[in-house]
């Protein structure tokens, strides 16, 4: 059992692992709480929860964010999440590395000072199902040095297919409900007539499947939030594995998936 209080009013909260990460109104200030990995021991210390370190180059938080909060509030978190990204992405593309050969290696990072390479917008759609009508979200940091393009399928069938600059992100914030998977390619250099790369071309797949869900809870709607980087990250809980460029085209609209 986890307990937490709220930061304004003191209203406690009991909360099992499973909520852990998620965000909710406090029902007597209406102030919004985050469930933090903290438990209850017999004395009822609050102690922390022992996890191990997480140590792969991809990294993947999972949170669900109540939407009905106040103006005041969501501000207030804006601001908070502008510097703290600032912060973390700075020491993340800096400090950033890994060891293990199975995901996107050093090679791979590097900065693209030849600007006659043919390239998309960072966001362009190259696919985009009909079906996208979700609330769920998907935010993917490229922290490489190489543009990438990312597919993400469910059920063998592909959903989206977006691209994503060096040194930039993507917020995909209309995806429904369901389980996923997230294959991408990096390189330079982008064909149009085959929607792939010509130079530096790498192919990887994310080895977990994400799971979106909406949820009605206290009082409000409650989605599921992913945040996926392309680059090797310390920490990093997600991690990838290599493809050949057979593997990465069949997945398609026509459902001819990995």
């Amino acid at each position: 059992m986890y307990k937490k209080k709220c930061d304004i009013c003191g209203e406690t909260y009991n909360y099992e692992k499973k909520h852990i990460g998620k965000k909710i109104k406090c029902r007597k200030c209406r102030n919004i709480i985050i469930l933090k990995n903290r438990k209850i021991n017999n004395d009822q210390d609050i102690i922390e929860d022992p996890k191990d370190d997480l140590n792969q180059t991809v990294r993947m938080t999972d949170s669900k964010t109540n939407r009905n909060y106040n103006i005041f509030n969501l501000i207030s978190i804006l601001i908070i999440i502008v510097f703290v990204g600032i912060a973390i992405n700075h020491f993340l593309i800096n400090d950033g590395n890994s060891s293990n050969p199975s995901n996107p290696s050093n090679e791979d990072v590097y900065i693209n000072l030849n600007n006659n390479y043919n390239s998309l917008n960072n966001g362009q759609k190259i696919f985009n199902s009909e079906d996208a009508h979700g609330i769920n979200e998907l935010l993917i940091k490229n922290g490489t040095g190489k543009d990438a393009a990312i597919k993400l399928y469910s059920n063998n069938v592909l959903y989206l297919y977006v691209y994503v600059k060096s040194y930039n992100e993507v917020l995909i914030d209309n995806i429904p409900a369901g389980q996923y998977n997230i294959a991408f390619t990096s390189g330079l250099d982008w064909d149009e007539d085959n929607n792939e790369f010509l130079k530096n071309v790498a192919y990887y797949k994310f080895s977990d499947v994400f799971e979106f869900e909406v949820l009605e809870k206290y009082g409000g709607i409650e989605y599921t939030s992913y945040e996926v980087t392309l680059h090797p990250v310390r920490g990093g809980n997600a991690p990838t594995k290599r493809l050949d460029n057979l593997d990465f085209h069949m997945i398609s609209p026509q459902g001819d998936s990995i």
